[in-house]
């Protein structure tokens, strides 16, 4: 019985290697797909909103995150981010635009710190700022949108299972990418502006000129 037994452990901890392996190299692929269709989304002809839209249903589908959102820097107000991108749960149950000081919430403290926050009991953190509406959350992972020294947003996700350094790696690599997106918006819309703004005074001066010459 004990050479039996001998030889069903070897086993069934071959299986768990296995098993292991398995699931480590799904995870790897889970976060490479999702890599790549944000950057299909980056290089395709969205608008910003439109772009971070797709991204944060993209890290629900792929990589199975139950609420996710994702927040940018207010262009009216200092330290203070934008949350209108939800991907999961959150799509459904958060209707309209929220506004989240730096000061506030887990969001709020990784924006401010420019690191990543985990927390895998909100209960015991103090910094938890509640979603209305959504029941059941358990962890949360907030990591920066970071661009040198700028913080340009921050990538939220929640779900009632404890998150792992995998998670925030996977969270962070996608929000590298998004962080070159947001920044290529703004030089984007800046460029448009002023194009807008050099055809408005060649307006005027051939306005004048043609008045002048009247």
């Amino acid at each position: 019985d004990r050479r039996a037994l001998a030889k069903v452990k070897p086993a069934a901890s071959g299986f768990q290697r296995y098993a292991r392996r398995y699931a480590d190299e799904r995870r790897r692929a889970d976060r490479l797909s999702v890599v790549a269709r944000v950057a299909r989304l980056i290089t395709g002809d969205l608008n910003l909103d439109d772009l971070l839209d797709g991204a944060a249903q993209a890290i629900h589908e792929l990589l199975g995150y139950e609420n996710v959102a994702i927040a940018q820097l207010a262009t009216d107000a200092p330290e203070t981010l934008v949350v209108r991108s939800f991907g999961g749960s959150y799509k459904e149950l958060i209707q309209g635009t929220y506004r989240i000081p730096f000061a506030q919430g887990l969001i709020g403290a990784a924006a401010r710190s420019r690191e990543i926050v985990l927390v895998n009991d909100v209960s015991l953190d103090p910094r938890y700022l509640p979603t209305p509406g959504v029941t059941g959350t358990h962890a949360e992972l907030a990591v920066p949108i970071v661009l040198g020294s700028d913080v340009l947003g921050v990538v939220n996700v929640e779900r009632g299972t404890p998150f792992d350094q995998d998670d925030a790696e996977a969270l962070r690599i996608v929000a590298d990418q998004l962080a070159v997106a947001i920044e290529n918006a703004r030089l984007y819309e800046a460029a448009r502006r002023g194009a807008v703004l050099e055809e408005r005074h060649r307006i005027a001066r051939e306005l004048h000129d043609s008045v002048t010459q009247q």
